[in-house]
């Protein structure tokens, strides 16, 4: 299985596709997914079965000291959670300071209870998927469960 990091091409960038398009252009006009084979370390967007299950087992109050992360609202719509620091090997994830969690295997984690239930779902997946926005562009970074 190959390993892919998805990256979603922002709504913005669909808007600014020629007006001209032709119909066999229809793709171009509603933008695509890339697929990008990661080059530095084939495994990056790999996360071994047994690392998986641990981390886990260890529950979500471990995972939260592994980062801070601040509520993002704008008005009185809430946006994700700004991740300001990581800590320790999740340098490595391809997250980063600055990123805004949105999602989590396509699932809002706006409460805590959406949170608990998330976490409780990623038993047994064989993705992880985590939406997140860089930059002002949305993103999704997906690493196999193996």
């Amino acid at each position: 299985m190959r390993n892919v990091l998805i990256i979603v091409i922002s709504a913005a960038w669909f808007l600014a596709a020629p007006a001209c398009a032709s119909s066999s252009d229809t793709n171009e006009r509603r933008g695509k997914i890339t697929l990008i084979e990661p080059e530095d370390d084939p495994d990056r967007f790999v996360i071994e079965r047994d690392n998986y299950n641990a981390a886990l087992q260890r529950g979500p109050g471990w995972l939260m000291g592994q980062v801070r992360v601040l509520p993002v609202v704008v008005g009185r719509s809430f946006r994700g959670f700004m991740l300001t620091e990581i800590f320790g090997s999740d340098q490595a994830s391809g997250l980063q300071a600055g990123d805004i969690v949105q999602r989590i295997n396509g699932r809002s984690i706006e409460r805590p209870g959406q949170f608990m239930r998330v976490w409780k779902g990623l038993e047994g997946a064989e993705a992880l998927s985590i939406q997140i926005v860089r930059n002002r562009r949305p993103l999704e970074l997906t690493w196999l469960i193996r």
